[in-house]
């Protein structure tokens, strides 16, 4: 009897089909270890999505598509959902233009495989221009100690690397919808509570930064919402609980602009 699929990769797009299929061309040269599901949300895409599945038949694609453009929340929640409905053990996020490496799937399987108290597994990111230049890399906390401790600075996890243990998404819930734009680091203190998490050293995720992308153009509700996730996890023992609140409050008001060009510059950051 054929077993059902093993891992999800979960996709939500809006008016972006290009970039979809670059993600999913990257998903073709990526070994799976194990029987694969890629679920795709459209968000109300205008016009709807239209996809050949043909290409991508080995990935075991579904389109889910919302009447309208409800957010990535929603977008993430109603993938979630699709996702528990067939007994799926691990989620893989990915963001409609972002790519991985060949090797993403298996490490990262790997590691939850062999480590039943890990919730979640990342991994440093590439961050590249439209045209692919390299702006800079992010190169995550590895061990479950000091990501605790920095996630109190700035959510140090890259959500379109995570692999997450489904078993531990069922236990702590979907994204909350009560965190605009930040949606990611309210879940990963959710799951920090009852995981423990862990980093792969290499860049396993290229993701491409936009004017469009949620980050720039609801920057400053991303703050607000960071702010007040610091703020509800604030840990009065924690000195990295006092940097972050400062960090995010001055943030407010410096332009996006110099913070980008600054990490351009150094080509690493760490937040």
């Amino acid at each position: 009897m054929k077993s059902g699929p093993s891992l999800a990769i979960l996709i939500p797009v809006f008016n972006d089909a290009e970039g979809l299929r670059k993600s999913l061309d990257s998903l073709l040269v990526a070994p799976c270890p194990a029987p694969l599901m890629t679920l795709v949300v459209d968000d109300g895409s205008e016009p709807a999505l239209s996809l050949d599945h043909g290409p991508y038949l080995s990935l075991g694609l579904r389109v889910l598509r919302l009447p309208a453009n409800e957010g990535i929340e929603a977008a993430l929640n109603r993938g979630l959902k699709e996702a528990m409905q067939h007994g799926i053990r691990y989620l893989a996020r990915l963001d409609a233009g972002d790519t991985i490496t060949p090797d993403r799937l298996t490490r990262q399987m790997a590691l939850l495989d062999e480590n039943p108290d890990l919730g979640i597994v990342g991994s440093d990111a590439r961050y590249v221009d439209a045209s692919g230049k390299l702006l800079f890399v992010f190169r995550s906390a590895t061990d479950d100690r000091t990501i605790r401790s920095r996630m109190h600075v700035n959510c140090c996890l890259v959500h379109p690397s995570v692999m997450i243990r489904m078993a531990v998404l069922e236990q702590v819930g979907p994204y909350s919808v009560d965190y605009p734009a930040a949606e990611d680091y309210e879940l990963f203190f959710r799951i920090l509570a009852v995981a423990k998490a862990q980093c792969i050293a290499a860049p396993l995720v290229t993701t491409v930064v936009s004017g469009s992308g949620i980050s720039s153009r609801r920057r400053h509700a991303q703050l607000l919402s960071r702010l007040r996730i610091q703020c509800r996890n604030f840990c009065w023992t924690r000195i990295q609980a006092y940097l972050g609140v400062a960090i995010t409050l001055s943030l407010l008001v410096v332009p996006a602009a110099l913070v980008n060009a600054l990490k351009r510059h150094c080509k690493v950051s760490h937040y």
